[in-house]
């Protein structure tokens, strides 16, 4: 059932971030969403674009198991200024356009591809698409367009149960869609494009095995098999410290590689292998003055590993 089909669906001039602070912008303006609260509830409005949010989701969404007294009037009071930011020119007695009362709760009539955070989950799906068809290079390209999206941390500023959650819960599709684009860029024979960003992530997620194997690949395949071999190494001594546990098969297979000498492992048959300049290996941060003659995989000012002394 369209819960909305009572009401007349105002035009698509609304958009609204949360891959970031949380904005709105109506038509070429951006609008004020309010107080953090008030942002909280813009975002679980738009997370759920046209289906209605219940009053009770919306206070555990605010305050969890413990509102306050007064948080069924607070949500009055957000949503009535949420609805004056959306409609600033709606009359006193006009039936509200864009934030609908019904079913004993609030929905935001939205298209969700106007919400940034729907939009770079859609950019995901069809780069999945794209890579399970093969077409490593239209993966990579609609990859490019969901990262693009993000302006900062998500919901950053935003208080409450619901925005931690999707704060968590993004951040890790965002993770996942940095390793994906990596593994696209060694498919394509692109490694040291993707050194910058493996190096980061390393240094993000330690515990993580996906970044180290991706990192492991890169550099061999820039032709720096020492280096990719202290990556397992660190990978090896903080899974061992922090979890007490060994490599996982990914890493370890990215370590076979390494070992064997062979060629670029993730690379497709039609790509043909750059002919890359082997380096010493090296994990201390690159300075400017480093990079070596005719070495496309130096990058500088990426995140170095930590090294131990022995």
């Amino acid at each position: 059932m369209d819960e909305t089909r009572d009401h007349e669906r105002p035009p698509a001039d609304l958009t609204v971030g949360l891959l970031g602070p949380v904005v709105g912008v109506l038509g070429d303006r951006e609008i004020d969403l309010g107080p953090p609260l008030q942002q909280a509830i813009v975002a679980m409005l738009a997370m759920s674009s046209n289906r209605v949010v219940t009053v009770s989701q919306l206070i555990e969404g605010l305050w969890g198991d413990d509102p306050p007294p007064s948080a069924t009037q607070s949500i009055y009071t957000y949503i009535a200024g949420l609805r004056r930011a959306l409609e600033p020119g709606r009359r006193r007695r006009q039936p509200p356009g864009r934030v609908s009362r019904a079913s004993g709760g609030y929905l935001l009539q939205l298209d969700p591809l106007q919400v940034d955070a729907h939009l770079f989950a859609a950019r995901l799906d069809a780069a999945a698409q794209a890579r399970k068809s093969g077409d490593f290079a239209g993966a990579l390209r609609a990859i490019d367009e969901a990262l693009d999206l993000w302006r900062g941390p998500a919901l950053s500023g935003v208080p409450g149960p619901f925005a931690d959650g999707e704060r968590a819960r993004l951040d890790q599709l965002q993770v996942t869609a940095v390793e994906t684009r990596a593994d696209a860029l060694l498919r394509l024979g692109r490694p040291e494009e993707a050194l910058g960003e493996l190096y980061e992530l390393v240094h993000r997620h330690p515990l993580r095995e996906r970044p180290g194997e991706l990192l492991m690949l890169a550099l061999h395949g820039c032709g720096r098999q020492a280096e990719a071999l202290a990556v397992f190494e660190e990978a090896r001594r903080a899974l061992s410290d922090e979890l007490g546990i060994l490599p996982g098969e990914g890493l370890r297979r990215a370590h076979r590689v390494v070992l064997s000498g062979a060629g670029e492992p993730a690379a497709p048959d039609h790509v043909k292998p750059r002919q890359l300049s082997r380096r010493p290996a090296r994990l201390r941060r690159p300075h400017a003055g480093d990079r070596p003659a005719s070495d496309p995989c130096w990058i500088p000012g990426v995140t170095s590993l930590r090294t131990r002394s022995s």
